[in-house]
Formats: C-alpha cells, sequence, structure tokens
C-alpha cells in the first residue's frame, strides 16, 4: 500500500500524483476513508478514517518495489512494478480500474486538433486491433479506456 508519515501535516512532496492516486485506490477499496473533497490532490492528511490504523511512509515511485521486503504492503505503478519482476495482475492485492481519474491520454496543440492526421491516428490507435495487442502484450496490466 502507498503510504506517508502520520506525522506530516501537508501533503507529498516527493510524489504528490502517486500519492493522491494510492489514497484514492485505497479509499475506492474501503481500506480508508478521505475527507470529502479530497480528490487528486489527496494527501495523508485527508485521511478521515483508517479503521485498521494502518502506518503510512513517503516513498518515491521508483523506490516502492524495493521497499517490499521491509513494509507490509505498497502501491507500485505497473511499470515500476515490471521492471523489478512482479507480475501487476498476478502479485496485486487491489487494482485500478478503467474508470479512474489516472489515465494516459494523447494530446496535441489547440491548432493541430482539426487536422487529418489527428483524426487519422486516433482513429487507428482506438482501433479493435490496438485494444487486441494491449490485452494480449499485456495480460490486464494495462487496460484500453476508449
Amino acid at each position: 500500500m502507498r503510504t506517508f508519515r502520520p506525522a506530516r501535516r501537508s501533503r507529498s512532496r516527493i510524489d504528490p500524483t502517486n500519492g493522491a492516486r494510492s489514497l484514492q485506490l485505497l479509499a475506492a477499496n474501503k481500506i480508508v476513508t478521505l475527507r470529502d473533497g479530497a480528490g487528486v490532490t489527496a494527501g495523508v492528511v485527508d485521511i478521515a478514517e483508517n479503521p485498521k490504523k494502518y502506518r503510512f511512509a513517503e516513498l518515491d515511485a521508483a523506490q516502492l518495489p524495493r521497499s517490499l521486503p521491509d513494509v507490509d504492503a505498497a502501491a507500485v505503478n505497473n511499470n515500476y512494478a515490471a521492471q523489478a519482476g512482479l507480475d501487476p495482475v498476478k502479485d496485486s492485492i487491489v487494482k485500478e480500474n478503467n474508470e479512474g481519474s489516472w489515465m494516459n491520454i494523447v494530446a496535441v496543440r489547440d491548432e493541430d486538433k482539426d487536422k487529418p492526421w489527428v483524426a487519422a491516428f486516433v482513429k487507428a490507435y482506438q482501433s479493435e486491433s490496438v485494444k487486441q495487442f494491449i490485452a494480449e502484450k499485456f495480460k490486464g496490466a494495462y487496460l484500453a479506456a476508449w
């Protein structure tokens, strides 16, 4: 489980995006409850309920796989899990679904948004063949979100 020092009264400075993402994952799985409005900037100070009295320690996302022998659990991003030899599907206790706030997107400059190559790229990328490739190659570790 991704965690933060309980004495710290400010938001994470080491990895705020992944810290908030981890807390949202814990809240979605009813492990902790976050205060109303915590949203995508949630930090340990936003934990409203922690019924199991979990202790939190803040680490950089890249260090999480290496910390596993020293902690009970950690919220590890897929890329770091795979690099460490973990299987994000089989080794996960809980896992995000494709309806969360954190998805990779493809963006273009405003002046390019109506150009034909953008429409062609989006059509090709959001195709059934790409979706099938993602499913076969990553075996559930990554999900097509379109």
